[in-house]
């Protein structure tokens, strides 16, 4: 009888325009929205969210009543084979009170499976829905396909109403984060086992629902962020976008390797390149902290704070653990502590309420491109003249302000600088220092071919062209120096890169090298520190003569 109705329903209701591929949800369903859409991959709670975001300008569905439910069960099983569970847009992250995430409207429909809602755990607290339409409490960090409601095609997207409760609780207009802090916000997570399994759970989905996602400016790409032990503290690549950092945070592990202490996350904050990004955009540091201190680290920690809020920068850090002692760190200045809370709204704004936002804009120097530096390693350049190469490269790398958007190739095998490797401008001068080894004749066919390698050896989706590669050249005395690099030269220019070509030395034949590039730089006399005409040609070599 029920599915008669359903069939009855759809047949009297009213068709809306809906984008190609998704499925129009009858009028007379009392859905909310009229379209939805499937999503087969699998994606955690947090990051199906973004995909619905930013791939469809809408929400994971909610779910008004039994016709919307069957109707999202049935269409979801008949196009996706792989997934026996997919997400829906409910939670209890809110307080714990089940909420309608496009809306932040309290849910009143409910499907519950036998023995469901299970007892809320730290990861718990997101709904799957299997292929019976049965709803399931479910760890929010297990990857599962989804279902999204989308605005119809044709018409202006808006959500259900123009002002909206977010999952924080606060009132606040649609499509817009809750508090969003125009800034960087680079930030270090404790992974160690200082917290328990549901702390760290606990932390991890407070941070991709509220942090990320109601403080970070969604038109501004996020500065890097760190994850730190009882025994190391690493930086992570730097994401392009809040979609990418929530779902590195979903795939965030623990480590339980014992205590940690937090000043190696403040440490941490200090080796990222964020620092040389001088755009005069704002920058607070945060630090997610599992552990207290060791007083004989006091001075230290307070000298790194010091050095982290120069320029008016700010410091936060949360102690995520509720039952540690805080009162040690009375004495500390220029740092905001903030005790843990359940309530999300509060955590949220005791963090955010020292920080500086707003000011400045986003700048590249040179320029917005990926640049890839090979610098000469065989035997042709006198030890002089290669030292003044090597010190030329480590002064433009100092020029430059996005240490994520510089690659440095070297031809010994793997050790080579990656675009987004979590090095600070510093860093990468040292390594130019470091790759000071020798060897062999000079082959432009294996330089190149070597820049390709790496090139094609990471997935590159979201390093968009145009790249451009600063390729150092010492000789082209014999075909074997110059030769046979065609096919790899076309290749590389058909991925987008750009290729500029430094003549090093009286005696570098350019019309050798046309069949490649037109763009050279010529240093004539290596016994000057930069090539000929170096500041007027500067901006030609990089590309960037038009941006």
């Amino acid at each position: 009888m029920f599915l008669l109705l359903v069939f009855s329903l759809f047949l009297s209701s009213a068709i809306g325009i809906c984008p190609d591929g998704s499925t129009t949800v009858p009028d007379g369903f009392g859905s909310k929205w009229k379209c939805l859409q499937v999503a087969a991959l699998e994606q955690p709670f947090f990051a199906a969210e973004n995909y619905c975001d930013t791939t469809y300008q809408g929400y994971l569905i909610s779910i008004p009543n039994g016709f919307v439910n069957f109707l999202v069960a049935q269409t979801t099983a008949s196009l996706n084979q792989n997934s026996s569970r997919f997400w829906i847009g409910v939670s209890d992250l809110s307080n714990g009170e089940w909420k309608n995430i496009d809306d932040g409207s309290n849910t009143t429909y409910f499907d519950w499976a036998p023995g469901e809602p299970s007892n809320s755990t730290g990861s718990t607290g997101c709904v799957s829905v299997d292929i019976k339409g049965l709803w399931h409490n479910d760890d929010c960090f297990t990857s599962y396909s989804f279902v999204c409601e989308v605005p119809e095609v044709g018409v202006t997207p808006t959500t259900p109403s123009t002002e909206t409760t977010t999952k924080a609780g606060t009132t606040t207009s649609a499509n817009y984060p809750l508090a969003s802090c125009w800034s960087y916000i680079p930030f270090a997570v404790d992974a160690s086992g200082s917290l328990t399994p549901n702390q760290f759970s606990a932390m991890k989905n407070f941070i991709a629902t509220h942090f990320l996602k109601e403080l970070f400016p969604i038109d501004l790409q996020p500065a890097a962020i760190a994850e730190y032990t009882a025994n190391f503290g690493s930086p992570f690549d730097v994401q392009f976008n809040v979609s990418d950092m929530v779902t590195l945070v979903g795939k965030l592990p623990q480590y339980p390797d014992g205590p940690s202490d937090f000043y190696l996350g403040i440490i941490t904050l200090t080796n990222i390149g964020v620092f040389d990004y001088k755009d005069g955009i704002p920058m607070n540091f945060v630090v997610f902290a599992g552990n207290t201190s060791d007083p004989k680290y006091a001075c230290a920690l307070q000298r790194d704070i010091d050095l982290l809020t120069t320029n008016g920068s700010t410091v936060t850090i949360i102690f995520v653990n509720p039952d540690l002692d805080l009162t040690p760190l009375q004495n500390f200045t220029n740092v905001n502590i903030v005790q843990w809370s359940d309530n999300s709204t509060e955590l949220l704004t005791n963090i955010r309420k020292n920080m500086r936002c707003g000011g400045g804009e986003p700048v590249y120097y040179p320029c917005k491109r990926w640049f890839s530096f090979f610098p000469d390693y065989s035997n042709t350049l006198s030890e002089t003249d290669f030292n003044t190469q090597r010190t030329f490269i480590k002064n433009e790398v100092g020029r430059m302000n996005r240490p994520d958007k510089i690659q440095l190739i070297s031809d010994h095998g793997d050790d080579w600088v990656d675009w987004n490797n979590g090095d600070n401008i510093e860093e990468i001068q040292n390594d130019i220092g470091d790759n000071s080894v020798r060897s062999g004749t000079f082959s432009l066919n294996t330089t190149l071919q070597t820049l390709s390698n790496a090139y094609y050896s990471q997935d590159r989706t979201e390093y968009q062209p145009p790249y451009t590669a600063l390729v150092f050249i010492p000789t082209t005395a014999s075909y074997e120096n110059y030769g046979g690099a065609e096919e790899v030269a076309q290749n590389l220019t058909n991925a987008g890169f750009q290729l500029a070509f430094f003549l090093m030395g009286p005696d570098v034949d350019e019309t050798k090298l046309t069949n490649y590039t037109t763009n050279f730089i010529y240093w004539r006399d290596m016994s000057n520190p930069q090539p000929d005409n170096w500041d007027e040609v500067r901006l030609q070599a990089y590309g960037c003569q038009n941006d």
